[in-house]
């Protein structure tokens, strides 16, 4: 089993000067704790977001290459995509902090199936290499 070396005293971490002072305004400790110490956020937007967007085109390109039928897919077809990921992000306690998110992510998980699924899914090997 490799561990990891704890870093030289004499290196800094990297910092977003923006983003850590605002995040330190907001609160302090909750700054300590997420940036310093290296806890998880309990249910940052940005995850529910990304993992939204990657689930989808991922679903998409296994129908894709499942059915051989290229996009642009009907309302139907990608409602079912969008539906499926967000019940398995749900599943993972992964929710949309809001409404105007949750349409912002189905428009883009539209376009994104529709416009670059045709450009796109032609170039990809394989969905996941692990």
């Amino acid at each position: 089993m490799y561990l990891s070396v704890r870093p030289p005293v004499s290196v800094l971490p990297s910092y977003s000067l923006t983003g850590d002072l605002l995040g330190f305004l907001r609160c302090g400790l909750q700054y300590r704790y997420v940036r310093i110490g290296n806890l998880p956020s309990s249910n940052p937007v940005q995850m529910w977001f990304g993992q939204f967007i990657h689930g989808v085109l991922e679903e998409s390109y296994r129908r894709y290459a499942l059915e051989g039928v290229f996009p642009p897919w009907s309302s139907t077809n990608t409602t079912d995509i969008i539906n499926l990921i967000k019940r398995r992000l749900a599943a993972q306690n992964l929710v949309p902090w809001g409404e105007s998110l949750e349409k912002l992510a189905d428009k883009i998980a539209v376009s994104s199936i529709n416009e670059l699924g045709p450009e796109l899914f032609p170039l990809i090997h394989r969905a996941e290499v692990r």
